[in-house]
């Protein structure tokens, strides 16, 4: 399946998607501030609304990935999908989930996920 095929069927599911980068980008501007290179992060969106201009209008999903040659599928989360993201790099973090508690969490080399109280 393409990321095109994969974003028309969330789309027709009634999720809604956008495209974003698979990788990191380097363009060729400069902070004003700090002079270091921006880098457009891997995962940020490609469309200019950002994550705000997820659709699930299928003509226009049909038209924005040709549009973005290896573009992710995007789907925007938290409460409008109801559900959560938690993307724990490996190693230990702590985290919060409102109505359940906090704890730590630990990604192993091969992603296993442990949790402790």
């Amino acid at each position: 399946m393409t990321e095109l095929e994969l974003a028309v069927s969330y789309a027709e599911a009634g999720v809604k998607v956008f495209p974003c980068r698979a990788a990191d980008e380097v363009t060729d501007d400069y902070d004003p501030e700090t002079g270091e290179i921006i880098v457009l992060k891997a995962k940020s969106p490609l469309i200019s609304g950002g994550f705000k201009g997820a659709t699930t209008n299928i003509p226009l999903v049909k038209r924005m990935w040709p549009r973005f040659p290896g573009a992710m599928v995007g789907i925007p989360t938290g409460e409008q999908l109801g559900a959560w993201v938690l993307d724990v790099d490996r190693g230990w973090a702590r985290v919060r989930v409102p109505g359940v508690g906090e704890g730590w969490v630990q990604r192993d080399a091969i992603g296993m996920v442990r949790a402790s109280r």
